[in-house]
């Protein structure tokens, strides 16, 4: 466990962490130590190389691990930090420096629209009002406390019921037959949002529109509206917003366009996301999106920005999902190069990688790539046998719409297998299925 947490602390906390274990003999540091040196280590191990017994051993790991737990509290800032510094005002008696600060605070909270910090500040006020035994104060925070608490309960009803939603709707916990009742609560829910004013609530409910669409229906124009409506959302909502939380936001609409056929190009993201993940240790963040990235370029034939993509995450190899991620980038470019064998080498080191299969996606377009490379050398036996292989893959991992968009796809691989002539038909919605039709014409 407490290699675990090592490994997710920021460089700041690790640095703070090293220097102290490495400046104090007690046993609890010593333990830090160990564990640093050596993450795999054995709870045995450890009590023969210090020479303790088990009992003071489990006493000493978890004596560590708070301690591990008070560096992460005092390195991180919380957003009622602020309003702990009214109270401590307040309770010194320093009314006079305390008020204007309030002020302030209520302000700020009211415009980013942060009711619970609101709830908290108001508290505080009472607490100062009371003690100063001021009754038009007391009745005026009053008054603007009940009016907060009645949007923080609203704001609470529907952001618990859309976080049981977003899991529904991400975890595909929706059958076919109850996909048009639930669009209408959806939809209903979505309406509620709007009504309650609160960019957090509405982009959330759009979300669940969204995996809905593109799960279930594959309606795309309703797809594309809702994406619309999401990107309208985070850019006028950019000023309520931190950064963290802007940046996760662009996310969803940055990824939607490097993966569909849209007229908007996710390129005028890519600085920015990738930055910003980078430059605040965000691994793992930052791995989606050069992966997310390294299939739009793919499909434009930039062979220049997927190996600027592939050395990003090499350098970034930390996070355990960089490992397949890498990999498959690295397939990417070899099937770009037209390089056959390596592409084989990385397939299999893809497959060999820790956590490949955390994402199937990857794992179905390294088939059907390799699928286009066996109609191309004319195997068409072993063509045949992935092909069959791959759909029902697909139909055991992937959602309805997808299993029915990548018909199309499948369909033309079959037509390759007679020698037939492939139609340019429709432009598909997957950028990266329209890449591999006209690698098949």
């Amino acid at each position: 466990m407490i290699s675990d947490l090592i490994k997710t602390l920021t460089l700041p906390e690790r640095e703070r962490l090293q220097k102290i274990a490495g400046h104090n003999a007690n046993l609890k540091y010593r333990i830090i130590q160990l564990i640093w040196d050596h993450p795999t280590i054995s709870n045995a191990e450890i009590e023969r190389r210090l020479k303790i017994s088990p009992s003071s051993c489990a006493k000493n790991i978890s004596l560590a691990k708070q301690e591990i737990y008070a560096l992460i509290k005092h390195e991180n800032k919380t957003s009622y930090d602020d309003i702990f510094l009214v109270q401590q005002l307040i309770l010194r008696g320093l009314y006079t420096q305390a008020a204007p600060l309030m002020e302030k605070l209520e302000i700020r909270y009211r415009e980013k629209q942060w009711y619970a910090l609101l709830d908290a500040l108001y508290h505080e006020a009472f607490r100062m009002a009371y003690h100063n035994g001021n009754i038009r104060a007391l009745e005026k925070i009053n008054q603007k406390a009940k009016e907060n608490l009645a949007c923080y309960l609203q704001y609470s009803a529907l952001d618990n019921q859309l976080l049981l939603d977003m899991a529904k709707c991400e975890k595909l916990d929706v059958s076919p037959k109850q996909v048009a009742p639930y669009l209408i609560h959806l939809e209903k829910l979505y309406s509620d949002c709007k009504k309650a004013a609160h960019y957090v609530l509405e982009f959330n409910a759009l979300h669940c529109l969204y995996e809905i669409h593109t799960n279930y229906t594959n309606d795309f124009l309703k797809v594309t509206d809702i994406l619309q409506k999401i990107k309208e959302v985070i850019e006028c909502n950019k000023e309520k917003t931190n950064e963290a939380t802007y940046s996760t936001m662009l996310t969803h609409i940055a990824f939607p366009y490097c993966v569909y056929e849209l007229e908007e190009s996710p390129e005028v993201y890519f600085d920015y996301l990738s930055h910003y993940f980078g430059s605040n240790q965000n691994y793992f963040i930052l791995s989606e999106v050069l992966l997310n990235y390294a299939v739009y370029y793919f499909t434009l034939k930039n062979n220049s920005k997927l190996k600027e993509i592939g050395d990003l995450l090499e350098k970034n190899a930390s996070d355990k999902s960089n490992n397949y991620k890498g990999r498959f980038v690295t397939c990417l470019l070899s099937f770009a190069q037209k390089d056959d064998k390596d592409f084989h080498r990385h397939k299999n080191e893809f497959y060999a990688a820790e956590s490949n299969r955390n994402t199937k996606h990857c794992d179905i377009m390294l088939r059907y790539l390799e699928i286009i490379l066996l109609l191309n050398s004319h195997a068409f036996e072993t063509a045949s046998a992935k092909i069959e292989a791959t759909e029902k893959f697909l139909q055991r991992n992937f959602s309805v719409a997808k299993i029915v968009s990548d018909k199309i796809l499948l369909r033309a691989f079959r037509k390759r297998l007679k020698r037939k002539a492939i139609k340019p038909g429709a432009p598909q919605i997957f950028r990266f299925n329209n890449y591999l039709l006209r690698e098949l014409n």
